[in-house]
């Protein structure tokens, strides 16, 4: 591995990354705690780290939410039901030797009558303190997840519990104003159709600073409206199976959203995507959304897997670590772990530089990237790399990258193994990514010629250069390296110089 010291800075807008930078400030694992009002949550990371990766992940529907409603307690099967999750929870945290534990409760434990007693007992049975965090707390938490998982977020964030939802001004890799209202489905949803979008429209009343996010972006977060975006998902057949950073337009959201609020329970129970227990509440948090979106008047909507617990890291790092670009920190890692020669992707990254003039800082981001990650199918059989490498791009728990982004990142490293396409989810993601597909196709094929000429080491490439013309796409081997040119040279040249409708031409000494 390279000294680090030597490795330049690679900037792309306000963010910056430094190759192979250890980024695990604690070496321990952190375990997150989260008791909700509709569910209690434990996750396991990896580290304090800006890419943290969940090592584990269990959720339990609890229903203290519900307890609270009802009887402005938590007590009865909905308290029986917390103590018994939270007592496992502890037993497996002290297994898997845990001992950085952060805990918090939302908004049925501050609301409740109970709330502080109940959630006292709690910490002292399981051993772990819980703190009970306010809605202006947990707003700022949920932003920093947001912004966490997209630096590049601006504009209006929601985090919907089951009793609250908490409203953050986000922009400029910061939050501004933050707010809490009692809008949860378990708030609102017994209410008819009609009633409920008119209670909805009351407790949104009087809040005029929502409307400075007209034609902006709204980000949502919580497991009810990522459950409404999984449904529209499958509604349409989407190509990318990820909710993080799944993206609707406004109008769409609107008629989707509006169609959902007036399902009966039968049909809601029935939709694909939607599980049973998110169906119970899913007209609720579908009629939230809509009037949020009708008051604001945001032209998007764009989903976010981050939200309150990885925010409760992202508070936690250095300044330096929360500066970093998500993504290219987590192909970084990936490249470090997976491939056999990581530092060789900065040389690839100029090398196809010449492929692309004019690029936008965007592009240039994730053509990095894909260099990163150009060699993270070697361990595989080679009638499969293309593949495989296809599915693990897809469904990475990457940050900072937009559902065409990930799509684009996909084709360039399966290109890179294949020099044709193939039907089904290949042929899919081309359709999706449109006039631009052609592009990662290109950057696949220059991938596949850089580590043909190099063997995927460090060294060559700088030396072997490619050049453009008007009908040519040029190769200059010095004289040192013109035994590199052998048959897999030329065929892939060729490769690439077709997608490029150009003739290839190698210039040998």
């Amino acid at each position: 591995m390279p000294d680090q010291k030597t490795l330049p800075a690679l900037k792309y807008g306000a963010l910056e990354s430094r190759a192979w930078a250890v980024v695990n400030s604690s070496g321990k694992h952190i375990g997150v705690i989260d008791t909700g009002s509709n569910s209690v949550r434990l996750v396991v990371y990896d580290g304090l780290r800006r890419t943290p990766i969940p090592l584990f992940n269990e959720k339990v529907f609890c229903g203290l939410g519900k307890s609270v409603a009802a009887k402005g307690r938590i007590e009865g099967e909905a308290a029986e039901s917390a103590r018994t999750t939270l007592r496992r929870f502890a037993i497996l945290l002290r297994a898997m030797k845990v001992t950085q534990i952060e805990a918090v409760a939302t908004a049925a434990s501050r609301e409740a009558a109970n709330g502080e007693e109940f959630i006292a007992q709690l910490s002292s049975e399981i051993g772990i303190d819980i703190r009970i965090i306010s809605g202006a707390e947990e707003g700022r938490l949920s932003a920093l997840g947001v912004l966490a998982g997209n630096p590049f977020a601006r504009g209006l964030a929601g985090d919907l519990g089951g009793g609250s939802i908490e409203l953050a001004e986000i922009g400029d890799g910061v939050h501004g104003k933050v707010e809490t209202l009692p809008l949860g489905p378990l708030k609102v949803k017994k209410a008819g159709a009609d009633q409920l979008d008119r209670r909805i429209d009351e407790i949104l009343s009087g809040h005029e600073w929502l409307e400075k996010f007209g034609g902006g972006t709204f980000y949502a977060v919580g497991g009810s409206w990522r459950a409404l975006a999984q449904a529209h998902m499958a509604s349409i057949d989407h190509p990318v199976h990820v909710i993080h950073e799944y993206s609707i337009d406004a109008v769409e959201a609107l008629r989707f959203t509006a169609a959902v609020s007036r399902m009966p329970q039968a049909e809601l129970d029935a939709l694909p995507g939607l599980s049973k227990r998110r169906a119970e509440t899913a007209a609720a948090a579908a009629a939230v959304l809509n009037r949020l979106l009708r008051r604001t008047g945001v032209r998007r909507v764009v989903f976010s897997a981050y939200g309150l617990r990885e925010g409760m890291l992202f508070d936690h790092l250095p300044k330096n670590i929360q500066a970093m670009d998500p993504l290219i920190a987590a192909c970084e890692e990936k490249a470090a772990r997976q491939g056999r020669f990581p530092e060789h992707a900065d040389e690839i990254t100029k090398w196809t530089s010449v492929l692309f003039e004019g690029e936008s800082q965007s592009a240039a981001r994730l053509r990095h990237c894909a260099s990163l990650l150009s060699d993270i199918g070697w361990r595989v059989h080679p009638d499969h790399r293309a593949n495989q490498c296809l599915m693990e791009v897809m469904n990475a728990q990457f940050a900072g990258i937009t559902h065409l982004g990930r799509a684009l990142l996909a084709l360039a490293v399966y290109f890179r193994y294949r020099a044709e396409p193939a039907e089904g989810d290949v042929g899919r993601l081309l359709a999706f990514a449109g006039s631009v597909g052609r592009n990662a196709r290109i950057l696949g094929l220059a991938l596949r010629l850089a580590h043909t000429i190099s063997g995927g080491a460090g060294g060559i490439l700088q030396d072997c250069r490619l050049s453009l013309r008007a009908d040519e796409l040029r190769l200059h081997l010095p004289a040192r390296y013109t035994d590199l040119a052998g048959d897999a040279l030329h065929k892939r040249l060729r490769q690439l110089a077709q997608a490029l409708n150009r003739q290839p031409r190698t210039i040998a000494g």
